[in-house]
This record gives C-alpha cells, structure tokens and sequence, in this order.
C-alpha cells in the first residue's frame, strides 16, 4: 500500500471506527473533505475523508430543527463532503442520535422508496447513541430517516466512504437491496413465530429473498435489533453448517433492547444460523440493507469474507497477552496473515468487537500501528456491562492494530473476524511451462590429468575443470569419462564414444570417434598423439586430427585402462591380467600379467618401464613392474589391515610412482613400494604424477596436490548443491552453481559459459550482471552479455556469498560471516561487518546507494534483518523467534519480502517491511517446506521456492498454493521474478530451469 493510499485509509477508518461504536460525543466535521481514488467496479468501496453531511443541531443537510416524534426528513448526499456526483448506490456513515427525550428507533429507507425501511438504531430516553448504517440511497442520492419514537431527536451523520452502483459481479464487490425485514420472531417472518429460548438457535435463509441473489453470495449487511431481553446475554452468528464459527454481534442486558448493524456469514443452503447466548428469552428482527458477492476478493475495496475466528481474548492469551487491560492501557495485535485473512493488502478487518466485565464505565478505543493519533471510539460501556458492535479494524504499520481503553477500570476485549477488504488489486496467479534442461547435475570427478604444476584439467564426466596454477575454472558441457593432457595446448577427453580437443583456449565441440561406436572411455595421450580404447577389442589411434581404429588381440574380457609412453608405444590392458603392446607395427597378441588379479591401471614411461596395479582377491592389493620384457614378481600395496584397494597408478618415471586407493597411498621409488606419509588424506580414485616430486590425486569432490611427501591443499571441484542462484533482466537470465557452472537463458535458448564460476549474482540488464564467489573465493566479475570481464577482490570479504546492485555505479556483497564489500562504481571498499549475530548472514538486497537489507538465520535463536544507510549497518531486527531468516526481495524503496522456516519443522513464513515498519512473521502455505529464495517483481506479485521442489506466487495479498517447478523429486533453490506473472526458477535436483507461461 502506498503510503498516501495509507493515510487516506488511516483518516477514513477513524470515522468507521467512531461510527460503528457508541459514542458519547460525535465526530467534529472535516473541514476540508479529500477525495480518494473512485473505486473501478460496481460494488466496490471508495473511502472519503470523515465528513459531517447532516447536523439537525446546527441546520447541515437538513433544517436547523430536531425531529418531532414520527417526523422524516430526507437528505441528499451525492456531490459533498468528496462522494462523486452520481454512480453511487449506498453511503456508509456513523449515525448519532442525540439527547432523545423518549425511547424509540431510527429507521432509514431510500427517498423513492420512503415505506420501505431499516431499523438501525434503539435509544432509550436521555441515552445518545451511535452506529455504523449502511444508508440505502435513492438514483437522486437521497436517504430518509425516520424518528419512530413518541419524543423529539437530533441526528447526526458522519460520512466516510460509499459503494459504487451498478450490478456487483466479481468477488467481494458489495450490491444493495432495498431495506427489506428478512428476520422477525415475533410475525413468523424468516423463521418461527416464537421468542428463541435459551441456548437455542435459529436457522434462517437469506439468498433468493428480499432481492438478494439465489446463490454467489458469501455475507449479507443486516440492522440486527435484540428485542425485550428478559435476561442479559449476547447473540452469536455462524455460516450453516459450520456452526461452530461463531462471532458474537450484540451484547444486550435484560430488558433493554439494542441494534447493531452486522456482517451475516452465508452458510450451506445460502442461510445464517443465530443462538441466543443468555438465559432468557428474546426476539430477534433482521433488516436487511445489501450483500456481497463470494469469492475471492481480487480487486481494490472488495469485501473478502472468512469463517468467522476469534482472533482476539485478552482472556485466554489468544493474540494479546493474558491479562486484563489496565486502566489507559494499549495494547498491539497483529490480525493479518491469521485466521485465514491476508497476509497484507489490506486496509480494514472486520470484527465484531465485544468490552468484557468492564469495572467502571468508558469507551474503547482503536488506532491503526504507528498512528496512534488517529484514535477513534468504537464502544461506549458502562460499568459490569459487556456491549459488542461491528467494526471496521484499521491495519496500520506493520499490519498492527492498537486497542485502548480509556476508562478508569480494568476491561476483557474479545474480536471475532469475519473479514476484510483488499486496498490494492491483486496479481493472478502464474502457470508454469515446461522445465528447460540447462545445468545437468553435479556428479564425482571421473578424471585428472595434469601437464605441471599450472595446469590440469579434470572431469566430473559433466563438466570440465581447469587449473591455472591458482584456481580452478569450470566449463559446461564437457564432461568426460577420461581426460589426457601432453601439453597446455593439447588434450584430449573422451565418453561414450565421443571426443573433444583442447586446443590452448577452449574445447572444441564434441565429435563421434566413430559412428555407431559408444563405448570409448578411455584416453592416453603422447604429444599430439593419442589412442583411445573400446570396452571391446577396438583401439583407436589420434594423429594429425583424425581417428584410425584398429582391432586389440583375441581377447574376449573388458579392455579395462590405456598408457601411451610416445607415439608409437601404448600398453592396453584388461579386465583378467592381460596385456597387450602397440609399436610401430601394431599390436601384439596378448599376454598374461598375473593370473589371480582384478586388473586395475597400467601407466608406461617408456618402453622400458610400466606398471600395472590390481586386486587379488584374499592377497589384497598388488602391483608389478615391467622392464621392458618381463614382469615383475607382484607387490602387496598396503598390509592385511590396511588394504589400498587399489584404484590407480601414475608414474613420472621408472623411479617415482603413486597409487591410489580407498586407504594410504603407496609410493615406488624405483625399488620397492612404501606407504606415504601422507595416510588417508590422500585417499582417492585417480592420480597423475607430473613431475618428480609432484603428483596430484582426485578423490569423489575433490583434487588435492602431493609433491614429496607432503599434502597441498584440497581444491573440491563439485558439491551437492547445483544450481544456487539465478538472475533475470527480462527473459534473459543467468544461472550459477556452487561448483562454478555458468549458463545463459534467453529466450529458450541456452548458451553455456566458460570460466564463469560465481555463487551469487544479480542482473541489472542482459548485457549487465555482477557476480561474486565461486573460484574467485575473494572477488567479483562482470557478464557483459557474452563474457565475463573485470575480475576484482572484494576487501575483507572472503568467499563472498551474494551480490545486490541498483546501478552500475552501486553494488553490496557480503559472505556468511557478515563482512560486507561496496563498490560505488570506483572499485570495491570495505563496507563494514555487521554486528554480532549467532547465525549466517544468508542474502542482501539494496534499493539505493542509501538502503540495503541483509537477512540473518540465526538471531539469537529466530531470523533478523539488518540494514545499512549508506555509511554502516544497523542493529539486527527480529522478524521470528522460531527460525531464521533465508532471503528478501523488494521491488522499490517501501516494500519488502522476506522469508525463512521455522526450526522444528521447516515450515516458511513471511514477513512484510511497508511504511518503514515489519510486519509480524506470517505462515507461507501448510505444504511450504524449506523455503529457499524470494524474488518480487512489484509490490503485488513476488514468488518464493521451497525445498520440496515447489513454487508459491504472491499476489499482493496472499500466496498461492505451491506448485512443482521441475522432476517430481527435486528441489527447487533460486528464483528470480522481472514483471508481473514473469518468473523463473531453477531446480537444483534436475539441473532445469522453469519459466512462466
């Protein structure tokens, strides 16, 4: 809600408040009435400034004269006080009669039809009175009022907002009858001719009667009057057929009959069920003004109904502490996002409120959170009586409504919801296309191969990992089984029969070695030669840009691994210890390694020295020397308790080795085999010795460097996190991954990027996205549509985690440990650490060079927000105590969404920062697990992403209920929203990406 729509609403509730209460003194006119925006659609309501259109006391809207007993007078309202000139069919005002003489009624009726009348108020002599009315008026804007009592009256009229006329068609929207009695116990009409005993109820049928349609109706406006109470008690009202949702309307004392207009909840069979809650006698009359349409609510001013709940009980503890309110005392209630209502959007809840066991007489007062000056009267009580009435709550800051007593003693406040009405349109809900492949998911690293120590290349056999001698760049879309480096500018990876090469810069497109063939997993490479191998009996030789096959012996098992010493020396083996030797001749037959092994790997230096690792059953893991005409007699790598479990081996030459298995890595030195120093840590799969000193070992995630004897650090490559954020600047969006992948998406089309590895990133159009993390663990780059350019380090912050930009001149990025970098256009500059904090600092969002906000997981045990003003960081702000807070979105400077889970079971929530306050943590939908990003592209259209693999879209009011984006087991981790119903998200199970139909 903006906020000038904000204070239109705050003036305009001060007068329905004052109105649907007991007043003891009325409203002071406003002396310059303001006009609002007319309400669009037949039905709807449009708010005026609280204006005084009719004083008998002092001659306004009517003759200076009070009402003589039985006296009408008829007074027009279209074209003051801010009501439009015409299209208006019903006015809403808070009616006072002033200082009766006698008891009686006040009746209304529209001026073309005077007989057909509404009675909306009962007064007892000397007693002034106040209610809300909804005046019914004539197609001239005329309304007649009726003093049915044998005294003399004075009234007054208090204007603060009308309907449009016209036939009420969408939901919520509000269509009036002409006053027409509905209920009335003493002539039979509507239900028995009989006083409704004690306890008991009365069902009773409202749609297709008195002009009210035959169905689509969800409530209807009624002037209910308790008439002669032999004891006191109260009336409650329940929708058929869920009678258990009650809301109490009137509070009434033995004898003495009372009116309040009410807000009647349609049940099964369009009927309203009533129960007198005394232990007396009564009877019941219902005039009935109008009603509206069921539905969900969707558009400014229309009327969304709920079951009626109790929201409030200052008796039970229910939305405010246990405790009676002391005398002057407030206290604060959050009604929104509970019992059903909206979340936001709203600017008025409906409530039939009811003062508990007052000890003295007073009044009660409400004012909308952070506008306590605009208090305004809703109940007159007098001492040891309880008094209900229908009021329109005001939703203030923060969603906060503020109750106060003002009397001298102590008071119990009970509010039972029926409703509320939107002050925005709502968005509609978004469907989902068809999920787009653009990230396949991370898998263990299949291969290294390394040339030195500046440069390797690995796989995961989904993508390819390259190292510069500092850090490790990732390209998508090729990913091999085996990888084979000779040089820098020369290697060759392999899967399923296809090849690409590296040619110094990039890989090339991925090729067929040959057509049919889909079997080559295996790769060894000796300068700008290569030969490839088959499962089966097929070899494959690589030489001047061509592929030449050739048949491997009579074998009948698995060929299993390749080593090319030079270009015209390989040794193959397979799977049952058997080798074979390629010279300048070809291939020879095969011959018997050992006869009791699992053959592992095999790695040649020259024709001179090989060796070949393996498992021989019960005698454990075992590896054997060649020198050039015989093997060697085989070795036990690792002892009976501790088994290598060999998987395997590199050599640099006939005197440095290294294989690899499940335990210690084992070290040759040109005599024997040793256990490295190294234990476990080097534990792996695959190794490549480059160098003397240097080898390096790939484990399931991870490679890590050994060079004599001692363990360099760890370099994990992939994770099991996938895809962690996306940015859309229209349809073109970019999608990370933790583990470095980069992809374009424009449009369907998928383009993916090489050494793009960021964690976070954020678009500000298609040729401009920041990003940061990723293999620059301390800085950021630049995507300029095509490429990624100006690399920089981020001062303090170390592996940063998300980056926010409002411009190209303005950036903030920080990392978990709440360091916090600014780039203001000139280069990154400390920005500070936020404070303290138990928990992660999981995501930042900036709305100008001035305003950013940064969410906490743990604060000290929920969820927080801090914010920073352009020059250091607030104090955290608590949103929940029950969990923390994983991301925020705001689409402009005074609006806000930020989401987390609860703790115990995950379940999300939100919470709204409008008109520069927070809003109380409110539930996302039940099904809504493990919420995972937010994205809003307005104020009224947002989406949030679970861990379940689901979707909820916000429409400015509420959310949906969530939707599967990707396979049916995956999960869904980043979204990114750029205009109403536009949207995509990611999945980081399936590697896809879904965008909005």
């Amino acid at each position: 809600m903006s906020l000038h729509r904000r204070n239109a609403v705050l003036v305009y509730l001060t007068a329905v408040l004052a109105a649907v209460g007991l007043l003891a003194i009325p409203v002071t006119a406003a002396a310059t009435p303001q006009v609002q925006a007319a309400p669009g659609v037949a039905g709807a309501f449009g708010s005026v400034d609280p204006v005084r259109l009719l004083d008998t006391r002092t001659g306004n809207g009517a003759p200076k004269a009070r009402l003589q007993p039985g006296a009408s007078i008829t007074v027009g309202f279209l074209n003051r006080g801010g009501l439009p000139t015409t299209g208006v069919s019903t006015v809403v005002a808070s009616l006072t009669v002033v200082s009766p003489s006698t008891g009686g009624t006040l009746a209304i009726a529209p001026a073309n039809a005077p007989t057909q009348r509404a009675v909306v108020i009962n007064f007892a002599a000397k007693q002034g009175i106040s209610n809300t009315a909804f005046l019914p008026l004539s197609s001239a804007g005329q309304v007649v009022f009726t003093n049915v009592s044998g005294g003399t009256i004075d009234l007054v009229a208090d204007v603060t907002g009308y309907y449009r006329s016209g036939t009420p068609t969408l939901a919520g929207t509000y269509g009036l009858i002409a006053p027409v009695r509905l209920i009335d116990t003493r002539t039979g009409n509507g239900a028995p001719k009989a006083r409704i005993a004690p306890g008991t109820s009365i069902t009773v049928k409202f749609t297709g009667r008195g002009g009210i349609p035959t169905s689509g109706v969800s409530t209807a406006v009624a002037a209910l009057t308790v008439v002669n109470p032999s004891a006191g008690g109260t009336l409650s009202v329940a929708p058929a057929g869920n009678t258990t949702k009650r809301a109490v309307v009137i509070n009434f004392a033995a004898k003495h009959g009372i009116s309040s207009t009410a807000m009647l909840p349609i049940g099964s069979g369009g009927q309203v069920v009533f129960t007198n809650n005394s232990a007396g006698t009564i009877d019941l009359v219902a005039d009935t003004t109008g009603y509206y349409r069921a539905g969900t609510a969707a558009r400014s001013g229309t009327f969304g109904p709920v079951d009626p709940i109790r929201l409030l009980d200052t008796r039970t503890g229910n939305g405010a502490p246990k405790a009676r309110l002391a005398a002057g005392q407030s206290i604060t209630v959050s009604l929104p996002g509970r019992g059903n209502l909206p979340g936001t959007g709203i600017t008025a809840v409906t409530a039939a409120v009811t003062v508990v066991s007052p000890t003295a007489g007073g009044t009660l007062a409400v004012a909308p959170g952070g506008a306590t000056g605009k208090r305004a009267v809703i109940i007159n009580f007098a001492a040891k009586q309880g008094i209900s009435t229908t009021s329109l709550l005001p939703i203030g800051a923060g969603g906060r409504t503020v109750f106060t007593n003002v009397s001298g003693g102590t008071i119990d406040i009970v509010a039972d919801v029926t409703g509320s009405t939107l002050d925005i349109d709502t968005t509609a809900t978004p469907t989902w296309g068809t999920p787009t492949p653009v990230y396949k998911p991370v898998g263990e690293l299949t291969t290294v191969s390394c040339v030195n120590v500046s440069f390797c290349m690995a796989s995961d056999g989904a993508r390819s990992f390259r190292f510069n001698g500092d850090v490790w760049t990732t390209q998508l879309g090729r990913g091999f089984s085996e990888i084979s480096c000779s040089s820098t500018t020369f290697c060759i990876g392999v899967k399923d029969g296809r090849f690409s090469r590296w040619n110094g810069t990039t890989w090339t497109t991925p090729a067929a070695i040959k057509a049919g063939e889909t079997t080559v997993d295996q790769v060894s490479c000796a300068a700008s030669t290569c030969v490839a191998i088959s499962t089966g009996r097929t070899a494959y030789r690589y030489s001047g840009g061509t592929w030449t096959a050739s048949t491997i012996g009579a074998t009948t098992t698995t060929l299993q691994d390749i080593s090319c010493a030079s270009a015209v020396y390989c040794m193959a083996v397979d799977t049952n210890g058997r080798y074979m030797k390629r010279t300048s001749t070809g291939w020879s037959a095969p011959a018997q390694v050992w006869t009791a092994s699992i053959t592992r790997a095999v790695d040649c230096t020259s024709v001179d020295f090989c060796v070949v690792v393996g498992i021989a059953g019960l005698d454990g893991s075992q590896a054997t020397e060649f020198n050039g005409t015989t093997w060697s007699t085989p070795t036990r790598l690792g002892t009976a308790d501790e088994d290598l479990v060999v998987q395997d081996v590199s050599c640099f030459d006939s005197v440095r080795c290294m294989a690899v298995g499940y335990a210690t890595p084992q070290i040759w030195d040109g005599e024997s085999w040793t256990a490295s120093d190294a234990g476990t840590s080097l534990a792996g799969f695959s190794v490549d010795c480059f160098s003397h000193p240097g080898c390096i070992v790939q484990a399931a995630l991870q490679v890590t460097f050994w060079s004599d004897g001692q363990v360099g650090d760890g370099h994990q490559l992939v994770t099991s996190d996938g895809i962690v954020d996306v940015s859309c600047a229209a349809a073109d969006c970019l999608v990370v991954a933790e583990d470095g992948g980069a992809v374009k998406y424009s449009g369907g089309t998928v383009t993916q990027l090489q050494d793009g590895s960021v964690v976070g990133v954020d678009c500000l159009t298609a040729t401009y996205c920041v990003g940061v993390g990723g293999n620059l663990t301390s800085g950021s780059r630049v995507f300029d549509g095509l490429n990624w350019t100006d690399d920089q380090i981020l001062p303090m912050v170390h592996y940063p985690t998300d980056v926010s930009c409002t411009s190209t001149s303005f950036c903030m990025a920080i990392n978990r440990q709440g360091n916090t970098a600014v780039d203001r256009g000139t280069g990154w500059t400390d920005a500070g650490t936020i404070g303290a904090t138990a928990g992660d600092i999981t995501s930042v969002e900036c709305v100008s060079a001035t305003r950013c906000y940064a969410t906490i997981d743990a604060f000290p045990d929920g969820g927080g927000v801090v914010t920073w003003n352009g020059t250091s960081w607030s104090a955290p702000v608590e949103l929940s105590a029950a969990g923390g807070v994983i991301a925020i979105s705001c689409p402009d400077a005074g609006f806000c969404v930020a989401v987390g889970q609860e703790d115990d079971d995950n379940t999300g929530y939100a919470a709204y920062f409008e008109d520069t306050v927070w809003s109380a943590a409110i539930a996302l939908p039940s099904s809504t697990l493990g919420v995972a990003g937010v994205s809003c592209a307005s104020r009224t259209f947002c989406g949030v992403t679970d861990d379940l693999g689901q979707v909820s879209t916000f429409n400015g009011a509420t959310w949906s209920t969530p939707v599967k984006v990707g396979s049916a087991d995956a999960t869904t981790n980043a979204i990114s929203c750029w205009a109403i119903g536009s949207c995509a998200a990611t999945n980081g199970s399936d590697g896809s990406l879904t965008t909005t139909n």
